[in-house]
């Protein structure tokens, strides 16, 4: 099933009718029966969703009612790949299965696994010989046909559709689990090798093609790409939300504003969207509407730090510089002091020019770190701060010493 078609499906009476006899299965403490691939729907639909925990425990369940079921041990192994970043366990489990080897899902979990490892390489010559043994696997069979002989026409017609489809499907999944990881040389080659971008394989083709020349910065494409998506999904909230981001990339922030407003009409709550949106009015200098939308927003997630640190860098633009030093403080505060929210403070701090503030807070940080040994928790981007906050307060002799603070850290993580 493509993207399209299961979110289509999701959306059915059919699909919404599964999801209440499951959840009040959950409610009651008395599960149906419930076939094991309507549960992986499920799961899939929490998960996209971002109720993880929910998707997991379905997957489980699942599990139990079929220990051995393939695609429940895919999803599982995703799951350990996507949220818990654990691409050993996610081995462990597709190895688990019957001739996994011989398993189309089980290739690309397993190139996943190497990318997420940092060994593109090995995922390459992995996806290479299993597109090759596809290749070789038509050719056999097509050679073996007797065409002299035709008992069922219709289904000969079949086959070969299911060949070409593999063939198309195939170059398409490696792509997008390139484009996924930001393997981005290699999600280009494969694009290129994708014979037919019609039919049911347009929407996620045009999909994939926006997001990778979106992160190759070739922002005119990006968007004609996500229009082309558009045109087969009008209500696809990501994809409107892609486009928005090509269109502010590229400086058509009215452009954006229109996309991101799309975006929350067909799902007014958002909160990525609405946050985007905020981004948009500060784009366009309207910042009073930025302000009240942030407002708004933090009445409704008043334990979110990052809406703190947009108020911020409002209340600056807006000459509130004081109230903007109470808003860093709130997001600090929120955050518990969390090191990345530490970091985007002081990352604001220096775009705003105040750059002894942002080297005073990032490198008392850093040392405090450094002294307990567990400096390696402060993120790459907060030394890349600390280094330009020396070099532009002529810091010459600290600067180096980050420099190579920094070289050694990153040779030593090789």
């Amino acid at each position: 099933m493509s993207q399209t078609e299961f979110q289509k499906y999701i959306h059915s009476k059919k699909f919404k009718d599964l999801l209440a006899k499951y959840e009040e299965g959950i409610s009651s403490g008395s599960m149906p029966y419930i076939d094991t691939d309507d549960l992986i729907d499920i799961a899939e639909y929490y998960h996209i969703n971002n109720r993880t925990a929910e998707s997991e425990k379905v997957v489980d369940y699942c599990l139990e009612l079929s220990p051995n079921d393939e695609y429940a041990l895919f999803f599982k192994a995703r799951l350990m790949l996507t949220v818990y970043h654990n691409p050993t366990e996610a081995q462990r489990i597709i190895e688990s299965i019957d001739d996994y080897k011989s398993l189309i899902e089980s290739i690309y979990i397993l190139a996943e696994v190497k990318m997420q490892q940092g060994k593109a390489d090995e995922a390459e010559d992995m996806l290479q010989k299993e597109y090759r043994n596809i290749i070789k696997e038509i050719e056999e069979k097509a050679d073996g046909v007797d065409t002299s002989y035709n008992d069922d026409e219709e289904d000969d017609d079949n086959d070969e559709i299911s060949a070409e489809e593999t063939l198309s499907r195939f170059p398409l999944d490696v792509a997008t689990l390139y484009c996924d990881y930001g393997f981005l040389e290699y999600a280009d080659s494969w694009l290129c090798k994708v014979k037919d971008c019609g039919g049911e394989l347009s929407f996620e083709y045009y999909e994939t093609l926006g997001r990778l020349r979106l992160y190759q910065n070739k922002y005119a494409e990006a968007i004609d790409a996500f229009n082309n998506a558009l045109d087969v999904d009008a209500y696809n909230v990501a994809i409107w939300m892609q486009l928005s981001e090509a269109q502010s990339c590229c400086e058509k922030y009215a452009d954006a504003l229109q996309s991101i407003e799309y975006a929350l009409a067909i799902e007014p709550n958002a909160e990525d969207a609405m946050f985007m949106k905020g981004n948009a009015l500060y784009d366009l200098a309207r910042y009073d509407d930025a302000m009240t939308l942030f407002r708004h927003m933090e009445e409704r997630q008043p334990a979110n730090p990052q809406i703190n640190l947009f108020l911020a860098a409002l209340c600056f633009e807006t000459e509130c510089r004081a109230e903007g030093m109470k808003e860093f403080q709130k997001a600090l505060e929120k955050s518990n002091y969390d090191i990345i929210i530490i970091t985007q403070v002081g990352i604001s701090l220096y775009e705003l020019g105040y750059t002894d503030a942002a080297y005073d807070l990032l490198s008392t940080v850093f040392y405090n770190y450094l002294s307990k040994e567990n400096d390696k928790e402060c993120p790459q981007q907060m030394i890349d701060c600390i280094i330009k906050c020396c070099e532009k307060l002529n810091k010459e002799n600290e600067a180096n010493f980050y420099k190579q603070y920094l070289e050694k850290r990153i040779s030593n993580d090789k």
